[in-house]
């Protein structure tokens, strides 16, 4: 699932959108984010990844160590920007055969990207 951010604490270049994060220009980057499941079952596999131009980049696998109980991960990475169209997302999967909702909140879920060089 994609994940959709509808906050904005600040945008200073106009490059993020609800569902991307578009630098427009090339170089190094650092991409942060983390999303948080409601609750989760015993032995769920969670996984975030950040996409690069629509193919899978980086990814972090969580086990949920409990029932009931929310549950987080998060993922960081230093990405190449070789292009200005190149455009970085953030994708959640879980595996406990049932929906689960990812928890709402700039301070529970959220995706950061900013230029290193």
């Amino acid at each position: 699932t994609k994940l959709t951010f509808d906050t904005e604490e600040y945008d200073t270049e106009t490059t993020f959108a609800a569902r991307r994060w578009t630098p427009g220009r090339i170089g190094k980057a650092h991409i942060s984010a983390r999303a948080g499941w409601v609750s989760t079952l015993t032995g769920t596999q969670l996984d975030i990844m950040i996409y690069k131009n629509g193919a899978e980049y980086r990814r972090t696998t969580v086990v949920a160590p409990s029932t009931n109980g929310g549950q987080g991960i998060g993922i960081a990475s230093d990405v190449y920007i070789g292009a200005v169209t190149d455009y970085f997302e953030i994708f959640v999967r879980q595996n406990s055969g049932v929906n689960q909702d990812v928890q709402s909140g700039s301070s529970l879920t959220y995706f950061t990207g900013h230029m290193i060089s």
